[in-house]
């Protein structure tokens, strides 16, 4: 009996250490695209403002579809209402 309980555990700690491998895995792929992303951004942003220094304009750009969607701008943070009550006399 003490075997299939081995056996058992083992399967269960296996399963948990490939689970967290997958999640580590994951969050590193995540944290690279964002990375990317960050700085395709900053490429795109420099590509613009030459394209502007140069003489292009907004509208020219816009027809031809080299315009990006404009990120969304950040909401304002909503500030915690909640008063602290004390029973200090």
């Amino acid at each position: 009996m003490s075997d299939k309980i081995e056996e058992a555990v083992m399967a269960e700690n296996n399963a948990k250490i490939h689970a967290g491998r997958a999640l580590e895995t994951a969050i590193n792929a995540e944290n690279l695209a964002q990375e990317q992303l960050k700085e395709a951004q900053r490429a795109s942003a420099a590509a613009r403002r030459e394209a502007l220094k140069v003489g292009w304009d907004e509208k020219s750009l816009k027809q031809l579809g080299l315009v990006t969607l404009r990120r969304k701008t950040r909401q304002p943070k909503i500030e915690n209402d909640q008063h602290v009550v004390t029973n200090e006399h």
